[in-house]
């Protein structure tokens, strides 16, 4: 059973493509674009503790020991909205 989630911008209501949320990352904290690889791996770690439901206030406490996740998600929970299910 596949799980997934979106990130939405604050405020809006449609989810934003989480390529582009990396591209805004990677502007954001000064890396070159990689269209091979998450930035700093977001998405295998913060992405998928999202997609399990996961809060972003309890992935801090899994990353607290990891400054450059505990940045990105500082970055994505000031800007989106997350939003996970199972199919």
């Amino acid at each position: 059973m596949p799980i997934c989630f979106t990130l939405t911008v604050k405020g809006e209501n449609k989810p934003m493509k989480l390529q582009t949320i990396d591209d805004e990352m990677r502007a954001a904290f000064g890396a070159p674009p990689d269209p091979h690889r998450w930035f700093r791996n977001w998405y295998n770690t913060i992405g998928i503790g999202l997609a399990v439901g996961r809060s972003f206030a309890q992935l801090r406490e899994v990353f607290a020991n990891d400054a450059e996740l505990v940045e990105c998600l500082t970055y994505l929970e000031e800007r989106y909205v997350p939003d996970c299910w199972r199919e």
